[in-house]
């Protein structure tokens, strides 16, 4: 018998698209040896395509590997098709029943409290799982949680599963690599990965990622189970990122006042900026969340279906287009907090030093000339309030003007017999240079200096991505021990140039000098003359990655118009004519 063709590894018959994401795309498909439904998760082709790639990949897989839970979509084997003419890789999940909880928000609209409830409740379980081997999800999102519908037309928790190892770690590690696939080292061209709408302060800022960062995710999710919208969703990545550190936590209740009072406070605290102030665990979590789910809480929401309650209903749409987890390497990373780093311990060590050996806060410095004059006038005006009434005696004008002052005593000046005090030096370190050198280099350079690294502001450039392009303060500049330094760093796109009227060899060499490759084409203008540059493909301003091919146009004069014969008249034979 003919082996079928079509299959992968020979073994799996695609069916429908079921998503994609930044690194692969999942379909439905069939195992012929089994006759078994399930996931079939294909690397891209541009990743396929690479052994360090594919071997990133499969890291996926054997992370979840050891993860079987009713809440987890496991996964049943991995493999590469090398039967084509270029390699695929794949795995193969279980094929989890109903649709992302993103489409099926945008096909249904939010859910109901008691529907929320359930799939918050499915999801943390299957965190409890994760974290109870190590792993830390690190991309909780609408677009991971598979949500399916009982046979009481519900949401229910049976119907959960939370999918997607992809950039899952152990507790304590950054989220950062070159792409979504976290295939090359930190040396290379490194940014933050993540969903831009569902990231934890610390995984926006780069920091190490604890189990705590996938419990802000889970109330992030929940937040939008319930008003069909991200929490923290604005109109650019940086803003989105700004906000997820520096916003306060939004109440649910405010898009929807059936919400209970008891769901607000648990999305609160979720969402809460430091780790220390979240739950400390899934299991804390899901404690409080089945004190939420009580008749007065969950129950509710369907009573006041029908009521006049106050309810601001998000526009149905695709929200999973907009939530892609992916490198953010071209977005600026708003500056870190001086605290922000520090762990709890850290800030209780820092709480109980005395005053005189604290350094101030550079967020708070602004207000210390200000706050110091409040608490002196505060003192002042306390010591008159408290001080008695003692009479004094007011010296008539004629006396006052009688009296001769008398010159003070001139004091001898004495020599002091105690050592004068001199304030010891102040340390300083000098900024040292960084331009043209990596992230990853100058960030090992500013920690081997004593500096830090504060914010990034990643701009298009000619540079290959990641390199620094300068600092404030810049390379040379004496500052403090532990002083923050801004990095300006290279996106690895590049805009491109104008072009229009120069030489071809003008218009070659700016393209050049921007980082792209070129080609040249012709385009029909008239009134132009043959080789005038009139533009690009793309066109003038467009952002593309560097090495991009972009074509140059000369004008080229269009066909002229051919005048149709005008036909002879053919002689009639009655009239000779």
């Amino acid at each position: 018998m003919t082996e079928p063709t079509g299959l992968i590894s020979g073994r799996f018959r695609l069916g429908e698209l079921l998503g994609t994401g930044g690194s692969a795309s999942v379909f439905a498909a069939v195992d012929t040896t089994t006759g078994a439904s399930v996931a079939l998760k294909l690397l891209h082709p541009h990743f396929s395509g690479r052994p360090e790639t594919r071997e990133a990949f499969f890291a996926e897989a054997r992370r979840a590997g050891a993860l079987r839970h009713p809440n987890i979509a496991g996964v049943l084997d991995v493999g590469v098709d090398t039967a084509s003419t270029e390699p695929v890789a794949w795995i193969a999940l279980e094929r989890a029943p109903g649709s992302s909880l993103a489409e099926h928000v945008g096909r249904f609209g939010q859910l109901t409290v008691a529907e929320a409830i359930a799939v918050l409740d499915g999801v943390l379980r299957a965190l409890e799982a994760a974290h109870a081997i190590g792993l830390v999800h690190r991309d909780v999102s609408p677009a991971n949680v598979m949500v399916a519908r009982g046979k009481s037309g519900r949401v229910t928790i049976d119907g959960v599963r939370l999918l997607d190892f992809g950039l899952a770690d152990a507790a304590g590690r950054a989220a950062i690599g070159a792409d979504v696939l976290r295939s090359e080292q930190a040396g290379g061209r490194a940014g933050v990965i993540g969903n831009v709408e569902y990231m934890s302060p610390e995984q926006v800022r780069g920091a190490a990622v604890d189990e705590r960062g996938d419990l802000y995710q889970a109330g992030a999710v929940l937040y939008f189970a319930l008003t069909g919208r991200a929490p923290f969703s604005r109109s650019t990545p940086a803003e989105t990122m700004r906000a997820h550190l520096e916003t306060p936590p939004p109440v649910p209740s405010v898009m929807d006042s059936r919400i209970p009072r008891q769901i607000d406070r648990l999305v609160v605290r979720a969402l809460l900026k430091d780790p220390v102030d979240r739950f400390a665990s899934a299991a804390e979590m899901r404690t409080e969340l089945a004190t939420a789910a009580t008749p007065t809480g969950a129950a509710a929401d369907d009573a006041g279906r029908s009521s006049g309650a106050t309810r601001v209903t998000a526009p149905k749409r695709r929200p999973e287009a907009e939530t892609v987890t992916r490198v953010l390497g071209s977005t600026r990373v708003p500056a870190r907090s001086p605290m922000a780093a520090h762990t709890a311990v850290q800030r209780a060590g820092a709480a109980r030093r005395p005053v005189a050996q604290r350094r101030p806060s550079r967020i708070g410095a602004w207000m210390s000339g200000a706050g110091l004059a409040v608490v002196v006038a505060a003192i002042i005006g306390s010591v008159a309030a408290s001080a008695p009434a003692v009479p004094v005696a007011i010296p008539s004008p004629t006396a006052e003007a009688s009296a001769s002052p008398s010159p003070p005593p001139t004091a001898e000046p004495t020599p002091s017999s105690e050592p004068v005090w001199t304030p010891p030096p102040v340390a300083e370190v000098v900024v040292p240079q960084l331009s043209l050198s990596t992230l990853a280099d100058a960030m090992r350079t500013l920690a081997d200096a004593g500096l830090e690294v504060g914010e990034l502001v990643v701009v298009d450039s000619e540079r290959a991505g990641d390199t620094v392009l300068g600092s404030s303060p810049e390379a040379g500049t004496r500052t403090a021990p532990g002083a923050v330094v801004s990095l300006t760093v290279a996106s690895g796109f590049n805009r491109v140039p104008h072009v229009v009227g120069l030489s071809r060899a003008d218009a070659l060499a700016a393209l050049q000098r921007a980082g792209f490759t070129v080609a040249i084409g012709t385009r029909p203008v008239a009134g132009v003359a043959a080789g005038t540059i009139v533009g690009t493909d793309p066109g003038e301003g467009a952002s593309l990655a560097l090495a991009t091919t972009v074509t140059l146009l000369e004008a080229e004069l269009p066909p002229r118009a051919t005048p149709s014969p005008t036909p002879t008249p053919t002689p009639s034979p009655e009239t000779g004519v």
